[in-house]
């Protein structure tokens, strides 16, 4: 089960990692035998500032999962990212061309 990050502008991103260790540990602590995994959001419209906070987000959500081997971590944004450098370099040949 997870709880996934859309990113919301204006809310922080300390909440949802609260929020979902709150849910880890009370799944702990009454034993449930799930897994709760953390996410990423999407990266529509992930260019500027927008695009800059939302990156900022997702690195504090990797690096508060990273702290922890036990906690999961889905990379939504990272699998889009990898998606769309794919679609770039299929039709365009490279990359670089389009990045200038």
């Amino acid at each position: 089960m997870g709880f996934g990050w859309c990113w919301d502008e204006g809310r922080s991103v300390s909440n949802y990692l609260t929020a979902t260790q709150e849910y880890i540990d009370f799944c702990i602590t009454n034993r449930y035998s799930t897994k709760i995994f953390f996410t990423t959001g999407p990266v529509d419209d992930y260019l500027a500032q927008d695009g800059y906070n939302k990156s900022i987000d997702y690195e504090t959500i990797r690096t508060y999962v990273a702290a922890n081997s036990s906690r999961i971590l889905f990379d939504y944004a990272d699998i889009y990212v990898m998606m769309i450098m794919d679609q770039l370099i299929l039709e365009h040949g490279t990359v670089l061309h389009i990045l200038g």
